[in-house]
């Protein structure tokens, strides 16, 4: 169905695995990160790969990079026509140790789908995804950790704009490129708390370009590093500047 080469890019650009499981340090099933004990554990282990000095500074880290890895599931509606609808409890959840996040799955779960299938859209790919996958996770670690619902979102929201934004960009045709832009209009103001606020401001490094600054932290600076992200909200222009020279 897929391609060697396809499933290596899918595997890099979002961690997601299709067949092939990677290897770990510690995995889960995705069913298993709306049970307090089994999510606690879980980001534990990560807190201590990411040497995140609270568990909740890990936790919400965890919601970007599994945010990242379910783009992957769109990525193969709006690239390959592939719907994949797993339940929550057919996805497994590894970290990899270093503090990276990935997805495993099943090839079974997908379905090919042509123009004469009925009732599958992209809105309908990306409301099974968020309901049965997004919600019920960024709900868990909101009650568990106390962190706000709208960060949670934020923190998948930098994810799903940016995608959306290369998937119109790269798409074939004219009409493709509408249809995307649509979904992305609709889904921005559907059900799900995704109509964040922000501040579009100018580029620092491309006029004539504009890019959004996040309305919170995700509290990625607490790490050792203490790197900031390049639309965090806290950092003055003149840092953001030089994050994004460092960055290229």
């Amino acid at each position: 169905m897929l391609t060697q080469e396809e499933l290596a890019r899918i595997e890099k650009q979002y961690g997601l695995y299709l067949g092939r499981r990677p290897a770990g340090t510690a995995a889960v099933h995705g069913s298993a990160l709306a049970v307090p004990d089994s999510l606690a554990a879980f980001i534990s282990i990560h807190q201590e790969a990411l040497q995140a000095p609270r568990a909740a500074v890990a936790a919400s880290l965890f919601t970007k990079s599994y945010a990242r890895a379910l783009c992957g599931l769109l990525d193969l509606w709006y690239v390959h026509r592939l719907a994949p609808l797993p339940q929550l409890n057919a996805l497994e959840v590894i970290s990899n140790g270093l503090g990276g996040i990935m997805l495993h799955a099943d090839p079974s779960m997908l379905t090919a789908v042509n123009h004469e299938t009925k009732g599958v859209t992209g809105n309908h790919v990306f409301r099974q995804i968020a309901s049965d996958h997004l919600q019920p996770v960024l709900e868990s670690i909101h009650k568990h950790y106390h962190l706000k619902l709208s960060l949670l979102w934020e923190n998948a929201y930098i994810y799903l704009a940016n995608h959306y934004k290369l998937w119109a960009t790269e798409a074939a045709s004219e009409q493709k490129k509408t249809r995307i832009r649509d979904d992305w209009e609709f889904i921005r103001t559907s059900e799900f708390p995704l109509d964040l606020p922000g501040k579009l401001q100018d580029h620092p490094l491309h006029p004539g370009t504009t890019f959004r600054v996040r309305s919170s932290c995700c509290q990625k600076h607490l790490l050792p590093a203490g790197i900031s992200c390049t639309v965090c909200p806290l950092v003055t222009e003149e840092e953001r500047a030089k994050i994004l020279s460092r960055k290229g």
